[in-house]
């Protein structure tokens, strides 16, 4: 264990990934008081909040061969345990009855914050849907959204004739909507958050 102690947060996430309970353990104990205050600074009960990291633990435990490679354990930890607190809040005030006396005339800042997100989440799966196509289908996705080129002047750009170009733009975006069909394992967004 001692050893393990002085790896960085990089190489301790890759041991606790491949199952070393050391290396889960010293990611524990290294973080633990941390997560403790920043969730006493962010308003959270100490018993939920311990519950709260301790679900977060045990579902990165049950889930880490799944789970994306990190270089800061401590980064993504916080994003995760903040992630669950809203998501606890949420779920709290939904369970209060509204009486006539409090009606939200807004939308609350952890529905804002949850919905962006969850728009840096598809982003991010839009990007990584397009690293995964062919570099032709990369070049030409990146002309028309990206760069807002017409087909017309991608078909000359990229010395096509119209119809190529229009076909191809279609297949790249046949494959990226099969990217988003293919399912997507709960942690893995959670593991994603703000990498």
């Amino acid at each position: 264990m001692s050893s393990i102690l002085h790896q960085d947060d990089a190489a301790l996430w890759l041991l606790m990934k491949q199952g070393k309970e050391d290396a889960f353990e010293a990611i524990y104990r290294k973080y633990v008081g941390d997560l403790l205050h920043y969730g006493e600074r962010m308003g959270m009960g100490e018993d939920v909040l311990k519950d709260l990291i301790q679900d977060l633990f045990v579902e990165i435990w049950r889930s880490r061969e799944r789970i994306a490679e990190t270089d800061s354990a401590k980064f993504y930890l916080f994003k995760a345990l903040r992630y669950k607190m809203i998501r606890h809040n949420q779920q709290a005030m939904s369970a209060l009855p509204l009486n006539g006396e409090w009606i939200p005339s807004e939308e609350s800042v952890e529905s804002r914050i949850l919905t962006e997100e969850q728009e840096y989440l598809t982003a991010r799966h839009l990007h990584e849907a397009i690293g995964k196509l062919p570099k032709r289908q990369q070049e030409i996705i990146h002309l028309r959204f990206f760069q807002g080129f017409s087909n017309q002047e991608i078909a000359s750009l990229m010395n096509l004739q119209y119809q190529s170009a229009t076909n191809l733009i279609h297949r790249s975006l046949q494959r990226i909507r099969q990217y988003f069909r293919e399912p997507m394992l709960p942690f893995f967004l959670l593991a994603f958050l703000w990498f």
